[in-house]
């Protein structure tokens, strides 16, 4: 199976369990990803800069080893993502366009672009941090914004970018 073809399972944890279940997969050489970011939180008398879950509660893993977790005992791990009896499966661009949304990027580029996208265009990003991600066009308030699916898990992120760094498929 090709790198592109690899695709990942969607394993559910307990709540606030996350980190216990990737030490496990870490000390027994479990390929896995886990999305985190890192946010500054805000008190009445402090700043914090905290590291955050992504997706609460769901860890990703590759197919190939579905086997290996299965032979491990952890009280942690509630079980996977299902769809009518079968493992919901996240292709690994949808991985790869989360880790690219994850590096840190300050969504300031005010370029000006002739490029005319319809709502729901089917985009690519070429320039810039996120290149290589593919989403939806959106246009909300005037303004371009990407949405990338994580279709397996329904879920949405939606970025502000500029019309002249993605171009439709």
């Amino acid at each position: 199976m090709k790198q592109t073809d690899t695709q990942w399972l969607v394993l559910y944890t307990k709540v606030k369990h996350e980190k216990k279940v990737c030490e496990l997969f870490a000390k027994n050489e479990i390929t896995f990803f886990h999305p985190t970011f890192t946010t500054i939180k805000q008190w009445s008398d402090r700043k914090k800069k905290m590291e955050v879950l992504l997706f609460p509660r769901i860890i990703f893993v590759k197919r190939e080893d579905v086997n290996l977790i299965n032979n491990l005992y952890s009280s942690s791990i509630v079980g996977y993502l299902k769809n009518n009896s079968k493992f919901a499966l996240v292709k690994n661009y949808e991985i790869e366009n989360i880790k690219l949304l994850l590096n840190e990027w300050s969504g300031k580029i005010n370029e000006k672009t002739n490029q005319d996208f319809n709502k729901y265009d089917l985009v690519i990003v070429e320039k810039g941090q996120f290149q290589g991600v593919i989403g939806r066009s959106m246009v909300v308030n005037t303004k371009h914004k990407l949405v990338i699916e994580i279709e397996t898990l329904g879920n949405f992120i939606m970025l502000e970018i500029p019309k002249s760094m993605v171009r439709k498929l």
